[in-house]
């Protein structure tokens, strides 16, 4: 069977399930569709007889897709896309504390994991992780300010990915409610 015989018939049995009240396996047929169609973009992106601008069309698709399969499960995965939404400001704060000039906060760096076991450093770290979640979460509250080059870069880019993040969860409880 092809990717789009798949993809078909995935849609119908999720629309029956959906019919018939059957929430929760109208939501799993609803990921294994979006997951083939993935694979049906992927194939033609990797198709040398398309033109460039229909390949990167269905890239760009099949990317968009991973990423919704990734985060929130192409929105019947809840718990996910809350998890990932409080976890992400973790790896930026980790930037901040151990990144080196480039990513330095005036909450103050950390030049090796020793120093974590100081007052001192767990300080740091701590308002490290307090600038990143209160960036992340567009608060902007606070004497915390970047200063390195890639801080503030990546302080720009944490509200931009809190932005999409929202959106899933967003995204999440509309296709919930939509089977």
């Amino acid at each position: 069977m092809t990717p789009d015989v798949v993809e078909t018939t995935y849609l119908k049995a999720k629309n029956a399930a959906s019919s018939a009240g059957y929430i929760k396996a109208a939501g799993e047929f609803r990921v294994k569709r979006q997951r083939y169609a993935r694979k049906k973009h992927f194939d033609i992106a990797r198709t040398s007889t398309e033109d460039a601008r229909t390949r990167f069309k269905n890239l760009s698709r099949a990317a968009e897709n991973y990423f919704l399969d990734i985060t929130c499960g192409h929105g019947m995965r809840l718990v996910r896309i809350i998890a990932v939404f409080l976890i992400a400001p973790f790896f930026p704060a980790l930037l901040f504390a151990f990144g080196g000039e480039l990513f330095r906060t005036s909450a103050g760096q950390l030049e090796s994991l020793r120093q974590l076991t100081t007052p001192e450093g767990l300080a740091i770290l701590y308002d490290n992780i307090h600038f990143s979640y209160i960036t992340f979460l567009t608060i902007g509250y606070g004497g915390i300010a970047p200063e390195g080059t890639l801080a503030r870069l990546f302080a720009g880019v944490e509200v931009y990915v809190s932005v999409i993040l929202g959106g899933l969860v967003l995204y999440a409880l509309i296709k919930r409610s939509e089977l």
